[in-house]
């Protein structure tokens, strides 16, 4: 009997086997039907195409031309408007590179961090079609005129991320130098580019 069993076993484990990998597929593509059942619906419209007020809204907000020259305006603009002085400003090439220890910065050996981790842990799309533009800005502000240049910055016209700051003050009317990180994006898609034109 115990034979039986066993030869039952078996010839049935692989039949079994294969019977849970068909029913998990099963599932996983009802899940799929459900998720998409708005789209196939006699109901469903196609999302209207946006106007070309609207395109220009979001070629201002994410420009096409990642090396356009307006973020400078933009970034002068929202400093003065938030009443800090403009110091200097940098382009990096690569955010990765602010995340390196004082050893690695004098040539150690170490291996600098991944662009696509450091992205993930500060919250940056990573995308083929959206490029960031690294920017260190520095500047001389008061504590309050830096508190309203990192909102400027982050409710500026342009898409940017303020991605970290270095600030501080020892007294809340005296100027001080703070330098802020900052991520401007541009969308590299030749689709868009075309349509643009």
């Amino acid at each position: 009997m115990v034979g039986l069993l066993g030869l039952a076993y078996h010839q049935l484990q692989p039949d079994y086997l294969e019977y849970q990998q068909l029913k998990q597929e099963g599932e996983r593509l009802t899940r799929n039907l459900k998720r998409y059942e708005k789209y196939t619906a006699s109901t469903y419209q196609l999302p209207i195409e946006p106007s070309q007020a609207e395109l220009a809204g979001l070629e201002k907000k994410v420009p096409v031309m990642q090396n356009q020259p307006d973020y400078m305006v933009q970034l002068e603009q929202a400093v003065n408007t938030a009443g800090a002085s403009w110091k200097k400003i940098e382009l990096l090439d690569d955010i990765s590179e602010l995340f390196k220890s004082p050893a690695q910065a004098k040539g150690s050996a170490m291996i600098p961090p991944d662009t696509d981790v450091v992205n993930e842990q500060l919250g940056i799309v990573s995308s083929e079609e959206l490029r960031p533009i690294w920017i260190k800005l520095e500047v001389q502000a008061t504590q309050n005129h830096f508190t309203n240049l990192l909102h400027q910055l982050q409710q500026g016209e342009r898409l940017a991320t303020v991605v970290g700051w270095n600030y501080q003050w020892t007294d809340d009317t005296k100027a001080e130098s703070g330098v802020v990180y900052l991520a401007l994006y541009s969308y590299q898609d030749e689709r868009v580019k075309q349509h643009l034109k």
